[in-house]
């Protein structure tokens, strides 16, 4: 009978992972809404399951403005915003219906970064918060599911000063 001897040769790589540096985020946040020069306060709910964000809007109207539409909403503390309409979204409900929300962009500081994101506009007024934070506005942060108010409440800086 013969021995067969079988060599196991194992090749060892360098894997090499580039760090990149995130900031840790609880599930509930106070977070700020840019616009123009005044930064409003507004307690948030971050959701990585969401795509993107809502806002409560009430008194929601549409109007047109130099060829443009546009959507006039009050939000919490009777603060009135003026946005171009980005688009109008069909979103899925808890109930597995679609309801046709409008969409804008706005501007939200999180841990004083300026993140400009889609917004679709509903009334929350059944919810805890008055914000959903989604998914597209959190590139770079790491949500710690156990935790709240992890983020700092520094004022977004101006961008052309950075």
């Amino acid at each position: 009978m013969k021995k067969v001897r079988v060599f196991l040769s194992v090749s060892l790589m360098t894997l090499t992972t580039t760090v990149y540096p995130q900031t840790v985020i609880g599930w509930l946040e106070t977070v700020r809404i840019v616009s123009g020069s005044e930064q409003h306060t507004i307690e948030a709910k971050i959701d990585s399951g969401a795509d993107h964000s809502s806002i409560h809007a009430t008194n929601i109207k549409r109007f047109t403005h130099q060829g443009e539409e546009w959507v006039k909403f009050s939000t919490i503390n009777n603060l009135v915003f003026e946005k171009q309409l980005y688009r109008n979204a069909k979103i899925k409900t808890k109930n597995q219906t679609f309801q046709s929300r409008p969409v804008v962009w706005l501007t939200l500081c999180i841990n004083g970064q300026k993140r400009t994101v889609e917004t679709n506009l509903v009334n929350r007024k059944t919810f805890s918060k008055p914000l959903l934070v989604g998914r597209s506005a959190l590139s770079g942060f790491l949500i710690d599911s156990g935790k709240t108010d992890l983020t700092s409440q520094e004022r977004c800086r101006d961008e052309r000063s950075e």
